[in-house]
C-alpha cells in the first residue's frame, strides 16, 4: 500500500533553481517549511534554555556557542538549502564547520577539567582516609590515655584511703591526708570536665553566644582566678597605651573566660614558683590582642603544632609530671576559633612562652 505523502519540492523548478544558484528558494512548497519548524524551533528553545543555564552558572561557556552555532546552523539549511546551491563553502558549511571546532576544542578541555577534578578529589578523598585512620587509632588509644590519666590519682586516693583507717592517727596527719585526697579528687574533677568540655566543642551544633563584652571585665576575672592558683605566681595586668580601659570586644565572656584560664593554668604549671606571670591586652588594626606571657623552660619548635593536639603535650625536659590530659589548648583553639581568630604561640628555649589570640573591638 502506497501512502500519499505531500510534496515538499516543486520538481518542475529544480532545474531553474539549481541554474540560479543562490536564488531564493521559491520552489519550496509549505509543507516544507511546516516540517522544517518543527526541528528548527527545537533548536531555538535548546539555545535559548543554554543562554538561561549559561547565567545561572549550570552551562559551560563553549557548549553555549556550540548550541547557538548549531541552531544558526540549522536555521540558515530550512531557510537556504544549501543542497542546490552550486558554491562549493555555504554560509550553513562555515556554521557546522565552526560548531564542530567548537564541540572538539570544548570536549577536549572539559575532559581535561574532569580529570583535575577526579584528580583534587581523589587527594581529597586521601586526606578523608587518612583523618579517619588517625581518628580510629586516636579512639583506640583514647582508653588507654583515660586510664593513664585516671591511674594516678585513683592510686593516691586509695594509699591515702588505707592511711586514714590506720589507728591512733594524730589530726594533724589525718587533715593533711584529707587534705592530699581533696587535691586528687579535684585533679579527677578537671579530667572529666575536660573531656566533657571536649565532646561538647567537638558537637556540630557547638557555638557560642558573642555579645560586647568590656575588656576590663575579662581581665578583671581572669586576675581573680590566677590569685587562688598555687605556686606564689604574681600575676602583672598590663594594657597598652593604645588602650584607654573602656574598650568593649565581641565574645563569648564564659568561653573566653575559659580560654584565659587555661592559659593562666599552663603558664602556672609550667613556671617555677614565685616567677611571675604576664597578662597584656593591646590594639591592633581595629582588634583587641591579648596574651598570657610565662617564663617558664620554653617550647621546643617541633612540639608547637603538637599542643594544640587532642591530648597533645610538650614535652618537659625538667623530669617534673605535669597534671592534665592534654585537652586545654586544644578546647582554647576551638573556643577562639569559633570566634573568627587564631590561637598563636611564640616560645623559645629557656625564655618562656607567649600564647595570644585577637578579639573583634566595638568601643
Amino acid at each position: 500500500v502506497e501512502l500519499p505523502l505531500p510534496p515538499l519540492i516543486e520538481a518542475a523548478h529544480l532545474e531553474r533553481a539549481g541554474e540560479l544558484g543562490a536564488a531564493a528558494p521559491g520552489w519550496l512548497t509549505p509543507w516544507h517549511w511546516a516540517l522544517s519548524a518543527v526541528p528548527l524551533l527545537l533548536a531555538l528553545v535548546a539555545a535559548a534554555s543554554a543562554v538561561l543555564r549559561y547565567h545561572s552558572g549550570d552551562l559551560r561557556g563553549w557548549l553555549l556557542i556550540a548550541l547557538v552555532l548549531w541552531a544558526g546552523s540549522l536555521m540558515n539549511e530550512y531557510l537556504y538549502p544549501s543542497g542546490y546551491y552550486n558554491q562549493v563553502l555555504t554560509t550553513t558549511g562555515v556554521l557546522h564547520t565552526a560548531f564542530g571546532a567548537v564541540v572538539t576544542v570544548g570536549a577536549v578541555f572539559e575532559l581535561r577539567r574532569i580529570a583535575a577534578e577526579r584528580t583534587a578529589l581523589l587527594a581529597v578523598e586521601r586526606e578523608n582516609i587518612r583523618r579517619l585512620d588517625e581518628l580510629a587509632a586516636l579512639r583506640a588509644d583514647f582508653g588507654d590515655m583515660i586510664a593513664h590519666e585516671l591511674d594516678s590519682p585513683l592510686s593516691a586516693i586509695r594509699r591515702l584511703a588505707e592511711m586514714l583507717g590506720v589507728e591512733n592517727l594524730d589530726l594533724r596527719t589525718r587533715a593533711a591526708t584529707l587534705a592530699a585526697m581533696g587535691g586528687e579528687i579535684d585533679t579527677l574533677d578537671i579530667l572529666i570536665k575536660d573531656v566533657r568540655a571536649a565532646a561538647a566543642v567537638e558537637r556540630d551544633d557547638f557555638e557560642v553566644t558573642t555579645r560586647r563584652v568590656p575588656l576590663a571585665e575579662l581581665l578583671q576575672n581572669a586576675e581573680a582566678y590566677a590569685g587562688a592558683l598555687p605556686g606564689d605566681h604574681r600575676l602583672m595586668v598590663v594594657l597598652d597605651d593604645s588602650l584607654g580601659g573602656g574598650e568593649r570586644v565581641v565574645a563569648d565572656a564564659e568561653r573566653i573566660g575559659q580560654v584565659l584560664r587555661n592559659l593562666l593554668d599552663n603558664a602556672v604549671k609550667y613556671s617555677s614558683e614565685g616567677m611571675p606571670i604576664e597578662l597584656r591586652a593591646s590594639r591592633k588594626r581595629g582588634r583587641v590582642l591579648i596574651e598570657v606571657i610565662d617564663s617558664g623552660p620554653g617550647i621546643h619548635q617541633e612540639d608547637l603544632t603538637l599542643i594544640f593536639e587532642k591530648f597533645g603535650r610538650a614535652r618537659d625536659r625538667t623530669g617534673r609530671k605535669i597534671a592534665g590530659a592534654g585537652l586545654g589548648l586544644y578546647l582554647s583553639r576551638r573556643i577562639v576559633q569559633s570566634h573568627g581568630s587564631v590561637l598563636t604561640v611564640k616560645s623559645k628555649l629557656g625564655e618562656g612562652s607567649v600564647f595570644g589570640f585577637e578579639l573583634e573591638m566595638v568601643g
